[in-house]
């Protein structure tokens, strides 16, 4: 280690070590004075006999403090002690967004298009004060409890029209979000190469993978791959999403930087504005372009598992709270009579259909209009997303219960089974005005073969 916890440096006072790359060290420390948490980024002192090394890393400190941004890092100070150049910066806590597709996989489209959009008013502003960062990618991306995302490492950020820190025909970024100008070592490197490692980051997000053959290693197959290889469709790992974000992934990731979106607003103006979640004291809005049936019978269910698993039930990488577990157990097993297959072809078996954003809705009696429609608007984006996915609401006592079909390879799944636990806090908090909720984990025939409860059930 360059520092020692407990160590002083200038006015600050090292906790612990962070981080560290190729170039250095990063610390978490206090400033004395203003007793702030701050973070500070160490070069090596090994790197600073090199002329090279050290222009780059105070050209970092000169682009970072050019920069005041909410979703950016901020630059505090820059000195040199000793034989130490430091730069001191904001200190954003949370994770990395590769560490958050490492443990939840493909991120859910609705919150993808969150983190992508500030990502987009980040990047678009350090475009407009003519700064390229080179280097997009999920380990530069921190992201808090809420989502709230900081873009990071500026390291080989260069200022359009400054060649001085960049030589002809160098290789910069890391080679799996490299643009393919950059792969070729263009002379000419403008803002569309942060749009392309951003469109691959986004797929990314949505996939939970690269595109590109991750096992091999050469960097010669990759970018080969990057220059010559179009992407594969995203659907076809992840099948639920929405043709606008695919045509949206497909243009930012363009071979060609002319048919690339040019700048980050072109992205913003295309997406859908971000929706609010309702609140407990929201009124019940209608469903918009709702359609009622009556008369049709349930059809028989999806098996959703995967749906369920890989997208819809990441809540809990980004519940806003942690449901605390009581003692007793929140999963009931439910005995089922498979040899007996009812008929359910009547209205009265699965209620009233809400045809919402490609998905049914089924409400039964014990469940008013409004309450359907606000169930249905709170999940129109995150859960239907256009798939034709079939759920069912009703309700028992005062316990909600929210019925969908799973495979039943999941119903001994510990991490599956945690997210339902989590979601019915979700829906308890922001839809049933903090009633008691059941997931209900069924066959294609809407019988429970599992039931989750919600904490304070």
């Amino acid at each position: 280690m360059l520092l020692e916890t407990g160590q002083k440096i200038n006015n600050y006072s090292i906790i612990q070590k962070i981080g560290e790359g190729g170039m250095g060290e990063v610390y978490l420390a206090e400033e004395d004075l203003l007793q702030r948490k701050v973070a500070i980024k160490v070069l090596n002192p090994v790197l600073t006999s090199d002329q090279q090394f050290t222009e780059r890393f105070v050209n970092e400190a000169k682009i970072q403090s050019q920069l005041h941004h909410p979703h950016i890092v901020s630059l505090f100070s820059f000195f040199r002690q000793d034989n130490l150049y430091c730069m001191v910066m904001e200190y954003a806590e949370g994770r990395t967004l590769r560490d958050v597709i490492r443990q939840t996989g493909p991120i859910p489209e609705s919150r993808a298009l969150k983190i992508l959009n500030q990502l987009l008013e980040g990047l678009g502003y350090a475009h407009k004060k003519g700064i390229i960062h080179r280097d997009i990618k999920p380990s530069n991306i921190i992201l808090d409890s809420e989502d709230n995302v900081k873009i990071m490492d500026f390291g080989i950020a260069r200022i359009v029209g400054d060649k001085h820190m960049t030589k002809t025909g160098a290789k910069v970024g890391t080679i799996f979000y490299m643009s393919p100008e950059q792969v070729r070592a263009e002379k000419t490197i403008d803002q569309r190469t942060d749009i392309f490692s951003l469109g691959i980051t986004f797929y990314e997000m949505l996939t939970g993978k690269l595109p590109y053959n991750t096992d091999t290693e050469s960097d010669f197959e990759i970018m080969n791959e990057i220059v010559n290889h179009e992407l594969e469709d995203p659907r076809k790992f992840y099948p639920y999403i929405s043709d606008k974000t695919i045509e949206m992934v497909n243009r930012m990731t363009q071979k060609d930087k002319e048919n690339r979106f040019e700048f980050c607003e072109e992205i913003l103006s295309m997406r859908p504005a971000e929706k609010k979640p309702l609140s407990q004291s929201d009124p019940p809005a209608p469903v918009p372009s709702v359609e009622i049936n009556t008369k049709s019978g349930f059809p028989k269910f999806l098996l959703v598992a995967i749906l369920l698993v890989a997208g819809v039930f990441s809540y809990k990488s980004y519940s806003q709270v942690e449901p605390e577990y009581p003692e007793e157990p929140l999963v009931e097993e439910v005995v089922v009579d498979t040899t007996v297959i009812g008929d359910y072809e009547t209205e009265n078996d699965y209620g009233t259909l809400l045809k919402i954003n490609g998905g049914e809705l089924y409400y039964t009696s014990a469940i008013s209009r409004d309450e359907a429609n606000k169930l249905g608007e709170y999940l129109k984006d995150s859960f239907f997303n256009g798939q034709a996915v079939t759920v069912q609401i009703d309700k028992s006592l005062s316990t909600y219960q929210f019925k969908f079909p799973v495979n039943t390879d999941y119903l001994e799944n510990q991490e599956f089974l945690d997210n339902c636990v989590a979601f019915t806090v979700e829906l308890s908090q922001n839809v049933f005005n903090q009633e008691d909720v059941e997931i209900h984990l069924c066959d294609e025939y809407i019988r429970s073969l599992k039931i989750v409860k919600s904490p304070n059930n």
